[in-house]
């Protein structure tokens, strides 16, 4: 008989067919009984869905198994599957890590004798390598520094930076309710989500590690960084100007506007064509010469590395400018 309240488990693929029965067995085996399996494969190039369906084949209750046709990405695949979730709860894990058997049980366990208010619990994770061996460092102690793990309202310690590995979370289902589902126009998914949901919940360290997250090229983590920091930079900086919205501190503001500083420095030390709109943007949050500076070299092509060569910026850029608008090229800094 399965007591207790029910647990979404939702397993993401994308091109991991050497590991995916491995998770899936992990969370097989869970030692709590009451959940719900729902499996997403991303449009694997591999043999990912073959292998999932294989292991599907063998179990008497058939999981919610969803294969696309085209690749969605990451926030947008977790959607899908939060769609499909009825659970109190969810958990969320990607297909190369794996689940340590109490994995659930332990969580939920707390989660029934915790406040409402507490929306999210976390806790560290070991870290293996392709073969499965255990590395030296844990995951958070590889990410940041604590002395004590923080507990409690994390905005402060989230906007510094995430540190929560989202295979160790579980997650009280009507935070998403709340907070808003995964935002797809970004190219990765958790560090967003916790600063929402830190907005409105408190969140719980475990100090039971839960899960097993693997450090390999492939992870779905590493498939994104592999994409280019392109991609990155965009979806830093619409995470911390999507904070910058949020009613925050003036410390607050302080921090995340010298974050959003560096995205767009960034951004133009690599002469990224897609730069001018987001240094145009940064100028809402932080008017000074330096950011003009930026923004004029931008929008006249002015290499980076010019900045260096103080001697002949100013004449350059005022001259490269004065040209560009007379051109009627105004409209590249609009959004």
């Amino acid at each position: 008989m399965k007591v207790g309240p029910l647990v979404s488990i939702i397993v993401v693929c994308y091109n991991q067919a050497r590991f995916v029965r491995e998770c899936l067995e992990s969370v097989r085996l869970q030692t709590y009984a009451n959940t719900e399996l729902i499996v997403i494969d991303d449009c694997s190039g591999d043999d990912s869905a073959a292998v999932i369906e294989s292991w599907i084949a063998a179990l008497p209750d058939k999981p919610t198994f969803i294969v696309h046709e085209r690749n969605q990405g990451i926030c947008k695949t977790f959607n899908e599957a939060l769609s499909n979730a009825s659970g109190k709860y969810v958990s969320i894990i990607a297909a190369d890590d794996v689940y340590l058997p109490d994995k659930t049980e332990t969580q939920v366990t707390l989660f029934e004798s915790l406040p409402e208010n507490v929306g999210v619990i976390y806790s560290d994770v070991w870290q293996m390598d392709a073969c499965g061996n255990l590395l030296k460092q844990h995951f958070i102690e590889s990410q940041r520094d604590f002395a004590v793990m923080p507990q409690g309202n994390l905005f402060d310690a989230l906007l510094q930076g995430n540190f929560i590995p989202a295979m160790s979370t579980m997650v009280r289902r009507e935070c998403y309710a709340q907070v808003g589902r995964y935002d797809e126009q970004l190219t990765y998914e958790d560090f967003d989500m916790w600063l929402r949901i830190s907005r409105h919940y408190e969140f719980v360290f475990s100090p039971v590690i839960s899960a097993k997250y693997r450090v390999l090229p492939t992870s779905l983590s590493r498939t994104i960084h592999a994409a280019g920091q392109w991609p990155l930079l965009k979806s830093d900086f619409r995470i911390y100007e999507n904070a910058m919205t949020a009613g925050l501190t003036g410390a607050q503001r302080t921090y995340a506007r010298k974050r959003l500083a560096g995205i767009a420095r960034q951004m133009c030390v690599r002469d990224y064509p897609g730069r001018t709109p987001y240094v145009a943007r940064l100028l809402r949050y932080q008017f000074t010469p330096l950011t003009m500076i930026l923004l004029l070299c931008s929008m006249a092509g002015v290499p980076y590395r010019r900045l260096s060569n103080l001697k002949n910026f100013y004449r350059y850029v005022i001259d490269k400018s004065s040209r560009m608008f007379s051109h009627g090229y105004q409209n590249e800094i609009r959004e």
